[in-house]
Formats: structure tokens, sequence, C-alpha cells
């Protein structure tokens, strides 16, 4: 997805888009905010080069402007995604396991059945951490028919190939898999 991560972190400073605050959105009228995209990358490359504080501060920003009333829906589900996943790679479970049902629950609420789809994904990999396989495996299966197939094979543990609720429940019974970013 990011390719070079470091060339991805020198697009984000050219676009003065590295480090956007809370008052940095850029909200247009369907919802899609692109700094809130930009923290989301930032996280994601930062994480990649091992500039955790970095990627750490991005997710911190994610949640801060997830938090924020009056966000428009889709920008908010956007915010919580980039949150979730920054929380999963970070094996931060209980900080997965809240965004990602705030996830789902926003985007129950507004419609966005890929965004729901992402978050069931999400959950199931909080799930599959405290070995509730069977959750896990249901909740993924729920995304898959959710989401597209494309979607939920990229959302899938790290190094497991094959279908998303495969996956889930072989993560389940080796509590050491954790999410990974799609490639």
């Amino acid at each position: 997805m990011l390719g070079d991560s470091e060339e991805a972190l020198a697009c984000l400073v050219r676009g003065n888009l590295l480090g956007v605050g809370r008052n940095d959105t850029q909200t247009g009228s369907q919802g899609i905010d692109l700094a809130s995209l930009a923290l989301t990358f930032e996280g994601f490359a930062a994480y990649q080069i091992g500039a955790f504080g970095q990627s750490r501060r991005a997710m911190e920003m994610l949640i801060r402007c997830a938090a924020e009333p009056g966000t428009h829906a889709f920008a908010h589900a956007v915010n919580l995604q980039g949150a979730a996943w920054l929380a999963c790679l970070f094996d931060d479970a209980e900080r997965l396991s809240t965004l990602a049902g705030e996830l789902e629950a926003v985007s129950i609420a507004n419609g966005l059945a890929f965004y729901r789809g992402v978050g069931q994904v999400l959950r199931a990999c909080h799930l599959s951490w405290l070995g509730q396989s069977d959750e896990a495996e249901s909740s993924c299966s729920t995304a898959s028919t959710t989401t597209s197939s494309a979607m939920a094979e990229r959302c899938s543990i790290r190094s497991r190939p094959g279908s998303t609720a495969n996956c889930c429940a072989r993560a389940a019974r080796k509590p050491a898999s954790r999410c990974s970013l799609p490639q």
C-alpha cells in the first residue's frame, strides 16, 4: 500500500500534511478529511520505518479527532479506522477493543458497510488475542459478507493466507499473531 515508507513520509512533508493537528481538518462535502487520511498514512509509514513515537503521535491525534463532536460520519469512521489499525499494530488491546467497537457502531448508524466490516475484522483481531477463537471467526465471517472480499483478505492476521475467517480462527489458536498492514 505505501511502497517506500520513507518516500511516503517525504511526500506528506512536501504537501504540508505531516504532523497535522486537530484544527487542521479539511473535510469536504462528502466527508473526506484529507488531514485525517494524511495522519493515518503518516502513522503507517512511520511504524514501517521504526519511528514508533511519530506513529503513536499520529494514532493519538486520530483518537482526538474521532472524539470531536459534530464530525462528519465518514470522517469519523476514517479517523477511527486509522486509530484502531495503529492500536492493532502496537498491540494495544484495550484501545483496539474500544476503537473497533466504536467504528462498528458509527458505521452501522450511518450505513457505512465497508467501515463496519473493517471494525468487525479489527474486533476479531482483539478477540483472537483474548483466545476467543469462535467469536473471532464469527466476527471475521460477518465482515467477509459485509465488505468486499479484497478488503477482508487485506485486513487479515499477519502472515496468514486464505480466507479472513480462517485467518482469525488460526490466529486465535496462536496468540502471538497480530494484525498487519495491507501489502
